[in-house]
């Protein structure tokens, strides 16, 4: 998650408290329930990204992902991420070694977030250069999702066929959950869900071609609710191949004109 986002996220979380948010959709607790049991996922994909690099301009680099079983490692020049998920598609404990300026633009360079074993609350924690720059915890349920998470809870989902939107609630790594709704759109015009992002040529290229190689894209579109969604009313749009395997294939999102980020698989044949 870009820090622009955390940051609009903290301002708003002293009125957050005090909201009183309702749910038109179902919970993902209660969607979940009616889903038929999940199986390990194993593959190796490669990654186009394209994000903001903090300073005005963009970053563009290659990520490789290799998932055996519930573990997931990503790897690129600027980071390299190790998430671990329960049965469910969510995140037991994830960390993230940061790189060269990336480190600048986060001031940390060493991400940890970890559930507790009795599941109760998560525990998210940052250094630098050996030392611990924060600490905070959060409580944890089955309708809470890490942000970071979301392409593999709902790649989850989608294998364990689910058919329909839900309301949940989503947890920033700054410390801070907020509530969400996930609408599931089937046979989704990828890139015209949104008018409001400049899509770099190489990632509406890649888009083009994956989604005729995949048969088609289903699309979950994310958008917070409750004070952080009055806030900060941007959308992050994620596709899925309609193969069988529902695999993971695109990204955009996040505020549209100075902090959009792109991502696309660019191994899919």
């Amino acid at each position: 998650m870009h820090k622009t986002l955390s940051g609009i996220i903290t301002v708003v979380i002293l009125i957050q408290s005090i909201a009183v948010s309702g749910y038109s959709m179902e919970r993902l607790s209660t969607v979940l329930s009616a889903l038929k049991p999940t199986y390990p996922l194993s593959n190796q994909t490669r990654w186009f990204s394209d994000i903001p690099d903090g300073k005005g301009g963009r970053l563009s680099f290659s990520v490789d992902v290799d998932r055996t079983g519930f573990v997931s490692v990503s790897k690129s020049d600027i980071a390299i991420q190790i998430t671990s998920f329960d049965d469910s598609g969510n995140t037991i404990a994830e960390t993230n070694r940061y790189f060269g300026n990336y480190v600048d633009l986060l001031g940390f360079d060493f991400l940890a977030i970890r559930r507790s074993p009795d599941e109760k609350k998560m525990v998210i924690e940052t250094w630098k250069s050996g030392v611990r720059t924060d600490h905070k915890e959060t409580g944890y349920n089955r309708d809470l999702i890490l942000m970071n998470a979301l392409p593999y809870c709902l790649e989850n989902l989608l294998v364990r066929g689910i058919s329909t939107g839900f309301s949940c609630d989503i947890l920033i790594e700054n410390g801070i959950t907020t509530s969400a709704d996930v609408r599931l759109i089937d046979n989704a015009d990828f890139l015209n869900l949104s008018k409001l992002y400049d899509f770099p040529e190489s990632f509406r290229k890649s888009v083009s071609e994956v989604s005729s190689r995949c048969g088609g894209l289903i699309v979950f579109d994310v958008n917070f609710t409750g004070m952080v969604g009055i806030v900060f009313p941007h959308h992050f749009y994620f596709a899925f191949s309609k193969r069988p395997d529902r695999s993971f294939v695109a990204y955009y999102g996040n505020e549209p004109t100075k902090n959009a980020s792109f991502y696309v698989r660019t191994d899919i044949r």
